[in-house]
This record gives structure tokens, sequence and C-alpha cells, in this order.
């Protein structure tokens, strides 16, 4: 990882990004996955690819956050593509919808609102292996906001069945932007009960998905591309909701994830990306992130890596460092933490 990041820091003149590459984009149906006893889920992963003879081992998986979907991945995975120095090792990238977000289908033996943090687990645990088989070997993981949690929470389950990302799936970097934070570590939004109130107005029951988030599309793109000085910034997509980008969210993972009461936060122990597990850790945070302070990020890159380097860790300083930066202005955050994303290498 130290020599890409000296690589990655010399090409920065290198970086453009090229309009028009050719993007392929196909749909893959993944059914049966396992959630838990009795529960299980056909998702859905959406592959896009710069090349046809892309290698096996040349692919990314991402993970959306909360009330989003994998089409919000397309703007990266094109960036990625034409960045000279990442696309020598990344041209396919596989954004997995989670189950009930985008076109995964909803649980069979328990409600869409029902379903928690541990349930996306178990999908992301479960989608590895059915890529694997049909000649995609996932080299790395990319998570955005709850998608980020979901993987370090992955890691924490593999490490509890004494095994690993690297070890049991052969993920050798993982890139976390904006990830949500576990405990033990402070979240001042999710701790001061401000999480559950941003939350709480778009609760409801629905009679088919039971309890359920639902941000309206206005209120989806004030929260999520509002920066610090309270603008919207440029590049906030335009009709976000008929692009495919927001989704529902199930009631029991969105409180779980802010700690909301009868939930907790989840708790993950120190050192799951230490050197020895295999996995590098590369994680991005926003100067202008109203909900994830990079101050807060920091400590749990320390946590998780078990080291006070702070290698692998970069705030992207800019007014336009938003918490969906990844999908307003991805060839900018790119740009910017370039070697936070040498864990993609």
């Amino acid at each position: 990882m130290k020599r890409w990041i000296g690589v990655l820091a010399a090409g920065l003149g290198l970086f453009s990004v090229a309009a028009g590459a050719a993007v392929t984009r196909q749909v893959l149906s993944l059914p049966d996955v396992p959630l838990r006893p009795g529960v299980a889920v056909t998702l859905s992963a959406t592959v896009f690819q710069s090349q046809p003879a892309c290698l096996p081992s040349q692919t990314v998986l991402a993970l959306h956050g909360l009330a989003h979907t994998a089409a919000t991945y397309e703007p990266l995975a094109r960036t990625v593509f034409a960045t000279p120095l990442a696309a020598r090792a990344v041209c396919r990238v596989v954004a997995l919808d989670l189950p009930g977000h985008g076109l995964s289908g909803l649980p069979t033996g328990l409600r869409f609102g029902e379903l928690t943090l541990d349930d996306y687990v178990a999908a992301l645990d479960g989608a590895l292996p059915r890529l694997r088989a049909r000649g995609m070997h996932v080299r790395a993981l990319v998570g955005h906001s709850m998608g980020g949690e979901v993987i370090v929470l992955a890691q924490q389950a593999l490490a509890n069945r004494g095994t690993s990302l690297r070890a049991a799936h052969g993920v050798a970097g993982v890139l976390l932007l904006a990830p949500a934070l576990p405990r033990p570590m402070a979240w001042s939004l999710a701790d001061s009960g401000a999480a559950a109130q941003v939350l709480g107005p778009f609760i409801g029951e629905d009679p088919v998905l039971g309890p359920v988030v639902r941000i309206p599309e206005p209120a989806w793109t004030a929260l999520f591309f509002t920066n610090a000085s309270g603008t919207v910034v440029p590049g906030t997509p335009a009709n976000p909701h008929q692009r495919g980008y927001i989704a529902a969210e199930s009631l029991f993972a969105g409180a779980q994830l802010t700690g909301t009461a009868p939930f907790v936060r989840p708790s993950v122990a120190a050192g799951l990306f230490a050197a020895n597990r295999g996995t590098a850790l590369g994680v991005v945070s926003f100067s202008d992130d109203v909900f994830l302070p990079p101050a807060e990020i920091a400590a749990l890159h320390t946590h998780l890596t078990a080291s006070t380097s702070g290698m692998g860790h970069v705030t992207v300083t800019d007014p336009a460092a938003v918490h969906d930066m990844y999908l307003s202005n991805p060839s900018l955050m790119v740009q910017r933490a370039i070697a936070a994303f040498a864990a993609l290498l």
C-alpha cells in the first residue's frame, strides 16, 4: 500500500477524466441469499465495466448508504475508470443493492422494515461468493455512510467466526467514504439524539413493507448535499428519484445505525483492519459533511487500524465536500483523496 501511495502521489499530474469513455452496464440477479434462518432475498448487482478483457481480480464491490441505491455509484465508477492510475487496477465496479433497495427484492419470511444491519451484513457475506462463482473475484470493497459501517460490521462478524474478509473472501482492500460510526466511537450526531430527530419526520408504516423511513426528494437532496454554510452544492443531481437514487429504508436498520431506542449502535473491536488482518484500509472524510465530522472519522480509522499514523485517512477540504460528494463531485473527490484510494489497488 505504501508503494502505491507514493506512485499515486507522484502521478497526480496525470489525473484526468476522459469524457465519453465506453462503459457497459449489466444487471445481475443473485437469488435466495440467506439473511437469517427462514429469511432470504434476491439481490441485484449492477456491474459497470470499462473494458471487455477485465480480469476477475480487477473487481470492486460498492455498497450504498441509508435511503440510497446502487445506481448512485455510476458517476464514481466512471471517474475511477477514467483516472489513469486507478484504471490499471479497477475495470469493473459491482454496485450491490441492499435488500429492498433499488433493484433488489424484498425479503421472504420477514417484513422489509424489520431488517437490521446484521441482515445487511449477511447480504454482503452471501453476495461475495455468488459473484466469485460468476467469475468476479472482488478484490476490494467501497462503502459509503451506512454501507461503510456494514463493511466494518462484516469484518467484525467474520472475526467472531475466526476469519476475515481477506481469508474468507479474498478482499485485499477496503475504502470507506464518510462511514457511519459504530461503538465505541463517539458520534456527536447520534449521541446527542439529533440523528433520531432527523429521521423522525420521515418514519411511517407501510402496509406491505412495515415500518420504514421514506425521505422525499427535496429533503433527500437537502440532507445529503448541503454544506456547512447551508448551501446545496453544485453537482447535486437533479431528479434523483427518477434516476433511481432514492430508496425507502428499513426503520429497524436506521434506528440501529443511529442508536435510536430501543436499539443501540453496534460495537466493533479495535484493530479489525490492523496490518495482520491482510486487508488495507482507506478512509475518506469530508470537511463540510454535516453528519460525520472528520475528527470523529479519524478516531474510527485509528481504532480500526490500531495505528496512530493516520496513513490511509484523507479529509477532503472544500466547500463542495459534502456527505454525498462521491455522487455530486466524484472527480474532485478522487483527485483530493487519491492516497485513500490506494486501498483499492
